[in-house]
């Protein structure tokens, strides 16, 4: 009885299996995720507290968000003070990438109290996209 059992729970698994590597397929695509981080903003929240440090991200990622959203980006998510974005073409990534120093580099130089800087880093391959996650 227990083989029967065994056999028929195999063979459900086996189908999910096949069920969700069609899934899967379907939203495998050629991507380039953008990720950036705020160099030094631990230092940043603890010398000017927590308004200002929350203040200062959310300009940032009015910047970022901006970019990404003009080179056909989406954003995906933020954790803390870094964003993650994706891109179907590496060129607009890198646009963007260089569209968002470009800006920072600019309000540097128009604000002597703007100091933040930005870390981007890139990657291109092949990643399950869903809604709201990229594996």
């Amino acid at each position: 009885m227990s083989t029967a059992l065994g056999s028929k729970h195999l063979k459900k698994d086996s189908r999910l299996h096949h069920s969700l590597k069609q899934e899967i397929g379907k939203r495998q695509k050629n991507v380039t995720i953008v990720f950036t981080d705020i160099i030094d903003s631990t230092h940043y929240w603890h010398h000017h507290g927590d308004v200002q440090g929350r203040l200062m991200v959310d300009r940032l990622n009015r910047i970022l968000f901006l970019m990404v959203k003009r080179f056909n980006g989406r954003v995906v998510k933020t954790i803390g003070d870094s964003v993650m974005a994706l891109f179907y073409r590496n060129t607009d990534a890198l646009d963007a990438s260089i569209a968002i120093q470009q800006a920072l580099s600019k309000l540097r130089h128009e604000e002597s109290d703007f100091v933040m800087r930005v870390r981007i880093g890139m990657h291109s391959g092949e990643a399950i996209v869903e809604e709201n996650d990229v594996f």
